[in-house]
């Protein structure tokens, strides 16, 4: 379970008035007709390691009781236990980011789908980064709660999580029934059918030791509903109409494997 303190939107809420609950009902949404992709953060699961600043008191994106491995929500700032978290991929994206140089200033430049097309649309100095952006839903080990949407943005040491997630699942077999000799029919399921657990684990490379992630398959969703909101969320990223809010924080210190940037 979160062991943090940030306010969710799941909080359980007393029962309106009957007049409230049917002005509500039939304004529902109100308000908010003007917002666009442009206006959503989707919050991202990012790593706490040794050097993030979510660990120093003294900066701005410190939490209280962050420790190294930590998974953590980065808009509520929720921290998650090491049990990890039950997730549904929901999308895989391949993509080159652009960052302005540390040395002139840093900043992010844009999001690609290769590096030619980076280098084609850039006028200035970049580091590019290959990056994976998985969209998962997703809720605590353990936890009852309703999945949640968010990013991973696996980069650097994190692309090789990636590219095992994504073997794993094309060995993935679920059992529907049986054939018409009696033997077990079993199937792919799509990748918005299937749960895996999320955890931190400690690595070694020549720079030093970090956390990366390790993915664990758990077996098939348990719901038509979960599955098919899972699939509307990746559909969704697909077809650019949500976006993920790339930041210089996206690639910081949860991902400082002590590797180069990939180009």
């Amino acid at each position: 379970m979160g062991k943090s303190v940030a306010t969710t939107t799941e909080a359980p809420l007393p029962a309106l008035p009957d007049a409230l609950a049917s002005l509500f009902t039939e304004e529902a949404g109100q308000g908010m007709e003007d917002v666009s992709p442009d206006d959503i953060q989707l919050p991202f699961i990012k790593q706490v390691q040794d050097i993030s600043p979510e660990r120093d008191d003294t900066a701005p994106e410190y939490i209280k009781g962050a420790n190294s491995g930590d998974l953590f929500n980065s808009v509520t700032r929720e921290i998650y236990d090491r049990e990890g978290l039950e997730v549904i991929p929901a999308s895989f994206r391949n993509t080159v980011v652009a960052f302005k140089p540390r040395k002139s200033g840093g900043g992010f430049l844009g999001e690609y789908e290769s590096k030619e097309q980076a280098l084609e649309h850039l006028d200035e100095p970049a580091e590019l980064v290959e990056s994976v952006t998985v969209a998962i839903m997703y809720r605590p080990m353990g936890s009852s709660d309703s999945f949640q949407p968010a990013l991973l943005s696996l980069s650097k040491s994190k692309v090789k999580v990636a590219r095992g997630w994504r073997t794993q699942l094309l060995g993935v077999r679920i059992p529907v029934g049986t054939n018409d000799d009696g033997t077990p029919k079993t199937v792919q399921p799509p990748i918005y059918g299937t749960r895996f657990c999320l955890t931190s684990v400690r690595t070694r490379n020549n720079k030093g030791a970090y956390y990366n992630l390790n993915v664990r398959f758990l077996g098939s969703v348990g719901s038509t509903a979960d599955a098919l909101l899972a699939k509307s969320f990746g559909e969704a990223m697909n077809a650019r109409e949500l976006r993920a809010g790339f930041d210089a924080e996206t690639f910081g210190a949860d991902d400082d494997d002590g590797s180069k940037p990939a180009f």
